[in-house]
This record gives structure tokens, C-alpha cells and sequence, in this order.
């Protein structure tokens, strides 16, 4: 908790931890010094006004919705992006939402990571957003 940006940083890039990632796109992210700073930047500001705001968005994400996926209109777009390589979040939660929802889904299946897909296709998703607006 005392570390400052910089201590962390020196942390986060350090050889060690960097070999013990075994795939080249993670690496390739998480061995970035500018999105590095990025992300503790991100950190540092989500929890510059206390944990609240945090603890918030955990409890929102573990409570039910109110609404089914099945109930959502059949005249919104729906994209899901999915990394073949996503280890934390596995295609096949993607398969099944894009089920659920049925034909409104566009469901995007990509050789990338879950620390990837954000980093090298936001041009590509954001375009895609922005042809649907």
C-alpha cells in the first residue's frame, strides 16, 4: 500500500515476473511500460475517494440484474468479443450469452488474451460501436 507509481512500476516490469508469462501477447501488454503506467494511473485514480466506489461495482456485478438476457429487445445490437486465448474469461460464456440472446449477437471470436483484446482491437471494437450508433 506504501509503494509509490514508480516502486510499483519497477515491480510490475520486473524480469521475473515477466518470464514466468508464457504467452507472447500478455507479454507483449504486460511488459509495455506506457500501458503499464496506464493501468497504475487507472488504479490509483479508481481508488483516489476511498474503496467505496470499488466495493460498489463488485457487489453491483454479483447481483442479479432484474432482467433476463433473453428479455433484451430484439433491436439492440449486442457484440461480444472473446480472445481465443482468454484464460480468465473462457469462450464458452460467450457461446452462451450469444445463445441466450439469440440472432441480435454478434459474437466476435479473436486470437487474442483477456489483456490483449483490449489493447490491440480498440480502434476495431470502437469503429464496430460507432457503425451501430
Amino acid at each position: 500500500m506504501d509503494l509509490n507509481d514508480e516502486e510499483r512500476l519497477r515491480l510490475l516490469l520486473a524480469p521475473a515476473r515477466l518470464k514466468s508469462m508464457t504467452n507472447s501477447k500478455d507479454l507483449e501488454v504486460m511488459g509495455n511500460e506506457d500501458i503499464m503506467r496506464l493501468m497504475l494511473r487507472s488504479t490509483r485514480e479508481s481508488y483516489a475517494q476511498g474503496f467505496d466506489g470499488v466495493r460498489q461495482d463488485g457487489k453491483v456485478m454479483c447481483t442479479d440484474f432484474g432482467f433476463r438476457l433473453e428479455d433484451i429487445r430484439d433491436d439492440l445490437p449486442v457484440q461480444l468479443w472473446y480472445g481465443k486465448q482468454d484464460t480468465f474469461v473462457p469462450l464458452v460464456q460467450g457461446v452462451q450469452i450469444a445463445a441466450r440472446v439469440g440472432g441480435i449477437a454478434d459474437l466476435r471470436v479473436v486470437d487474442e488474451t483477456h489483456a490483449s483484446i483490449s489493447t490491440n482491437l480498440k480502434k476495431e471494437v470502437l469503429e464496430e460501436i460507432l457503425k451501430k450508433m
